[in-house]
């Protein structure tokens, strides 16, 4: 009897073993299936469309109304300001002072995503308010469901300037006549600008912008080759990102200027965000 119970033993063991390492196989199965072969896939239809977005360009609005310009040059300077002042953080006279703000939670860091890069900041570092950060994952995906609709590939956009210390403001102003000659609202977390000549080729969702960067899908998927239309066509995409700003901005959510000398979109956080956790990318 005792030996018939051990076998017993024995066997279910061998039975829940099998059974662990198949559901172990078939979730491997499926996460393969959702992570690699599946966006593989996606971005192989996407390269096979490339004319046909190109020819979507050619009938997209390349230029912005006299009106729509005008919305970007109601709110100036001291409107921008006033809402940093309001909502932003205070007396980052240096680097030091940045760190203790950090340390506290009121900045967190900016890091590059789908949504857009990050050019190299020679006069500011890439750290925001956590409600700047929400503002921008909504210009983010605003901007990729407005190109959407207009059936054209998605698009990152591109941060020229970020948060800046009293310090590097006053060095900033000695060699640059564009910047601000008294406070900025650069100086307080949340203001930014967005260059918009400079645009990159992203992707829709984030596992098939993990993949855009894999070296087995460039044999079906050339990105430069959408980068270039991203150049070809930066006025059609400029007038999106302007529009989608617009948007928020009409909704209360931020301010936005329209600086032609430096060819950017300075924005600036213009309400509270209620708390929710942040986007993931």
């Amino acid at each position: 009897m005792e030996k018939k119970t051990t076998s017993m033993l024995k066997l279910s063991t061998a039975k829940i073993m099998i059974f662990i390492f198949a559901a172990g196989a078939i979730s491997l199965c499926i996460t393969l299936f959702l992570v690699i072969i599946l966006p593989s896939k996606r971005l192989k239809t996407i390269a096979w469309n490339l004319e046909s977005y190109r020819s979507n360009f050619t009938q997209a609005t390349s230029f912005l109304t006299r009106d729509e310009v005008q919305v970007m040059r109601t709110m100036l300077n001291d409107a921008h300001l006033a809402k940093a002042r309001e909502l932003g953080v205070s007396g980052i006279e240096n680097m030091d002072d940045l760190y203790a703000e950090i340390e506290k939670g009121r900045l967190v860091p900016l890091y590059e995503n789908r949504f857009w890069r990050i050019r190299e900041l020679k006069n500011s570092v890439p750290y925001v308010t956590p409600d700047t950060l929400r503002l921008l994952e909504d210009i983010g995906k605003r901007f990729h469901e407005n190109l959407e609709k207009e059936n054209l590939p998605v698009f990152r956009f591109t941060i020229s300037s970020v948060l800046r210390t009293r310090q590097q403001h006053e060095r900033l102003m000695r060699i640059n006549r564009n910047a601000s000659r008294t406070i900025s609202s650069h100086e307080f977390g949340t203001s930014v600008d967005i260059a918009f000549r400079d645009f990159d080729y992203s992707a829709a969702t984030p596992l098939l912008f993990r993949r855009l960067t894999d070296t087995h899908t460039k044999e079906n998927f050339r990105k430069e080759d959408f980068d270039r239309l991203g150049i070809q066509f930066s006025p059609i995409l400029k007038t999106i990102l302007a529009r989608t700003i617009i948007e928020l901005q009409n909704e209360g959510k931020c301010y936005v200027i329209f600086e032609r000398r430096v060819s950017c979109f300075h924005v600036t956080l213009a309400e509270k965000y209620r708390h929710r956790s942040f986007f993931i990318f």
